[in-house]
Protein backbone atom coordinates (compact mmCIF):
# COMPACT_ATOMS: atom_id res chain seq x y z
CA UNK A 1 0.00 0.00 0.00
CA UNK A 2 0.97 3.52 -0.16
CA UNK A 3 0.58 6.47 2.34
CA UNK A 4 0.70 9.86 1.83
CA UNK A 5 1.12 12.63 4.65
CA UNK A 6 1.13 16.40 4.14
CA UNK A 7 1.94 19.28 6.46
CA UNK A 8 -1.81 20.12 7.17
CA UNK A 9 -2.09 16.38 8.42
CA UNK A 10 -4.07 15.35 5.70
CA UNK A 11 -3.46 12.28 3.93
CA UNK A 12 -4.31 10.29 0.42
CA UNK A 13 -3.59 6.21 -0.16
CA UNK A 14 -3.00 6.15 -4.09
CA UNK A 15 0.13 5.22 -5.71
CA UNK A 16 0.01 8.90 -7.48
CA UNK A 17 -1.88 11.87 -5.62
CA UNK A 18 -2.43 15.51 -6.62
CA UNK A 19 -2.71 17.94 -3.59
CA UNK A 20 -3.61 21.63 -3.13
CA UNK A 21 -2.13 23.93 -0.84
CA UNK A 22 -4.17 26.45 0.79
CA UNK A 23 -1.04 28.41 1.98
CA UNK A 24 2.60 29.37 0.81
CA UNK A 25 6.05 28.69 2.23
CA UNK A 26 7.69 24.86 3.13
CA UNK A 27 5.49 22.25 3.31
CA UNK A 28 6.39 18.44 4.20
CA UNK A 29 5.99 15.75 2.24
CA UNK A 30 5.98 12.23 3.83
CA UNK A 31 5.73 9.03 1.34
CA UNK A 32 5.29 5.40 2.72
CA UNK A 33 5.52 2.29 0.52
CA UNK A 34 4.41 -0.98 2.35
CA UNK A 35 5.49 -3.72 0.57
CA UNK A 36 3.74 -7.81 0.93
CA UNK A 37 6.85 -8.98 2.82
CA UNK A 38 6.07 -6.06 5.57
CA UNK A 39 8.36 -4.08 5.26
CA UNK A 40 8.37 -0.13 4.76
CA UNK A 41 10.11 2.46 2.52
CA UNK A 42 9.93 5.64 3.96
CA UNK A 43 11.20 9.37 2.45
CA UNK A 44 9.80 12.67 3.76
CA UNK A 45 10.89 15.64 1.11
CA UNK A 46 10.15 19.84 1.98
CA UNK A 47 8.75 21.50 -0.88
CA UNK A 48 8.30 25.28 -1.16
CA UNK A 49 5.00 26.26 -1.99
CA UNK A 50 4.98 29.66 -3.77
CA UNK A 51 2.19 31.86 -2.56
CA UNK A 52 -0.11 33.67 -5.67
CA UNK A 53 -1.40 36.47 -5.11
CA UNK A 54 -5.08 37.66 -4.56
CA UNK A 55 -6.32 39.58 -7.67
CA UNK A 56 -8.60 42.88 -7.53
CA UNK A 57 -8.61 46.62 -8.66
CA UNK A 58 -10.73 49.48 -9.04
CA UNK A 59 -12.22 51.92 -12.27
CA UNK A 60 -12.76 55.35 -11.81
CA UNK A 61 -16.11 55.07 -12.91
CA UNK A 62 -18.45 55.01 -15.90
CA UNK A 63 -16.85 57.16 -18.41
CA UNK A 64 -17.74 58.54 -22.17
CA UNK A 65 -16.78 57.00 -25.27
CA UNK A 66 -13.48 58.37 -26.54
CA UNK A 67 -12.64 59.10 -22.68
CA UNK A 68 -9.95 57.48 -20.52
CA UNK A 69 -10.74 55.49 -17.12
CA UNK A 70 -8.80 55.13 -14.77
CA UNK A 71 -7.29 51.23 -13.18
CA UNK A 72 -5.84 51.41 -10.14
CA UNK A 73 -4.17 47.69 -9.28
CA UNK A 74 -5.23 46.68 -5.64
CA UNK A 75 -3.90 42.76 -5.42
CA UNK A 76 -2.02 41.66 -2.69
CA UNK A 77 0.28 39.14 -2.16
CA UNK A 78 1.22 37.39 1.56
CA UNK A 79 5.17 36.38 0.09
CA UNK A 80 7.29 37.85 -2.03
CA UNK A 81 6.29 40.28 -5.41
CA UNK A 82 3.92 40.18 -7.94
CA UNK A 83 5.71 40.08 -11.19
CA UNK A 84 3.01 41.03 -13.77
CA UNK A 85 -0.78 41.66 -14.36
CA UNK A 86 -2.44 40.50 -17.16
CA UNK A 87 -5.60 42.47 -18.31
CA UNK A 88 -8.65 42.57 -20.75
CA UNK A 89 -10.62 45.65 -21.44
CA UNK A 90 -13.56 44.10 -22.84
CA UNK A 91 -13.15 45.84 -26.04
CA UNK A 92 -11.00 43.67 -28.09
CA UNK A 93 -7.58 44.94 -26.64
CA UNK A 94 -5.45 42.92 -23.70
CA UNK A 95 -1.77 43.80 -22.47
CA UNK A 96 0.51 42.76 -19.63
CA UNK A 97 1.74 45.44 -17.28
CA UNK A 98 5.07 44.76 -15.54
CA UNK A 99 4.05 47.42 -12.85
CA UNK A 100 1.26 47.94 -10.49
CA UNK A 101 0.99 51.65 -11.21
CA UNK A 102 -2.12 53.57 -11.84
CA UNK A 103 -2.91 54.18 -15.20
CA UNK A 104 -5.69 55.00 -18.09
CA UNK A 105 -7.67 53.04 -20.87
CA UNK A 106 -9.75 54.65 -23.51
CA UNK A 107 -12.46 53.54 -24.88
CA UNK A 108 -13.70 54.81 -28.71
CA UNK A 109 -17.19 53.18 -28.55
CA UNK A 110 -19.88 53.17 -26.28
CA UNK A 111 -21.40 50.09 -24.16
CA UNK A 112 -20.62 47.79 -21.34
CA UNK A 113 -17.56 46.11 -21.03
CA UNK A 114 -16.20 43.61 -18.64
CA UNK A 115 -12.53 44.57 -17.60
CA UNK A 116 -10.81 41.42 -16.35
CA UNK A 117 -7.14 40.77 -14.77
CA UNK A 118 -5.08 38.26 -13.44
CA UNK A 119 -2.08 39.05 -11.19
CA UNK A 120 0.59 37.07 -11.47
CA UNK A 121 3.64 36.51 -8.80
CA UNK A 122 7.42 36.80 -9.89
CA UNK A 123 7.37 32.66 -9.46
CA UNK A 124 4.94 32.60 -11.98
CA UNK A 125 1.90 31.86 -9.59
CA UNK A 126 -1.86 32.88 -9.87
CA UNK A 127 -5.08 31.85 -8.47
CA UNK A 128 -7.88 34.12 -9.90
CA UNK A 129 -8.79 36.62 -11.79
CA UNK A 130 -10.81 39.82 -10.94
CA UNK A 131 -13.63 41.10 -13.12
CA UNK A 132 -15.76 44.54 -12.95
CA UNK A 133 -17.88 45.85 -15.51
CA UNK A 134 -17.21 50.01 -17.05
CA UNK A 135 -20.38 51.59 -19.02
CA UNK A 136 -18.79 53.73 -22.03
CA UNK A 137 -21.64 56.47 -22.85
CA UNK A 138 -22.86 57.83 -26.02
CA UNK A 139 -21.03 60.90 -26.33
CA UNK A 140 -23.83 63.51 -27.38
CA UNK A 141 -22.94 65.85 -30.28
CA UNK A 142 -22.92 69.63 -29.85
CA UNK A 143 -24.98 71.53 -32.84
CA UNK A 144 -27.14 74.72 -33.41
CA UNK A 145 -28.48 76.87 -36.31
CA UNK A 146 -29.43 80.53 -36.57
CA UNK A 147 -32.26 82.06 -38.31
CA UNK A 148 -30.75 84.92 -40.58
CA UNK A 149 -27.64 87.00 -40.82
CA UNK A 150 -27.72 89.71 -37.57
CA UNK A 151 -26.95 93.27 -37.24
CA UNK A 152 -25.16 94.78 -33.87
CA UNK A 153 -28.54 94.77 -31.42
CA UNK A 154 -30.72 92.83 -33.28
CA UNK A 155 -31.60 89.64 -31.82
CA UNK A 156 -32.33 86.30 -33.73
CA UNK A 157 -33.60 82.81 -33.05
CA UNK A 158 -30.84 80.12 -32.05
CA UNK A 159 -32.04 76.73 -32.28
CA UNK A 160 -29.96 73.59 -30.40
CA UNK A 161 -29.68 70.85 -33.04
CA UNK A 162 -27.99 68.73 -30.52
CA UNK A 163 -28.10 64.65 -31.21
CA UNK A 164 -27.29 61.75 -28.90
CA UNK A 165 -27.64 58.01 -29.86
CA UNK A 166 -28.64 56.40 -26.60
CA UNK A 167 -30.06 58.34 -23.81
CA UNK A 168 -31.48 61.63 -23.17
CA UNK A 169 -29.25 65.79 -23.01
CA UNK A 170 -31.64 67.25 -19.57
CA UNK A 171 -28.92 70.18 -19.66
CA UNK A 172 -27.62 72.62 -21.64
CA UNK A 173 -25.38 75.07 -21.82
CA UNK A 174 -25.46 78.36 -23.62
CA UNK A 175 -22.53 80.65 -23.93
CA UNK A 176 -22.76 83.74 -25.92
CA UNK A 177 -18.86 85.02 -24.97
CA UNK A 178 -20.89 88.52 -23.50
CA UNK A 179 -21.28 87.28 -20.15
CA UNK A 180 -25.44 86.58 -20.92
Amino acid sequence: GYLWTFADNSTANTLNTIKTFATGGNQSIRFRVYADNGCVGDTTKTIDIQPAPNSSFTISGNICAKDSVLLTNTSTISAGTIGQWIWNYGDGASEIRTTGTPFYHVYSLPGTYAVWMTAVSAGGCSIDTARQPVTVYDRPVASFVYNRSICAEDSILITDQSTIAVGTMPIREWDFGDGT
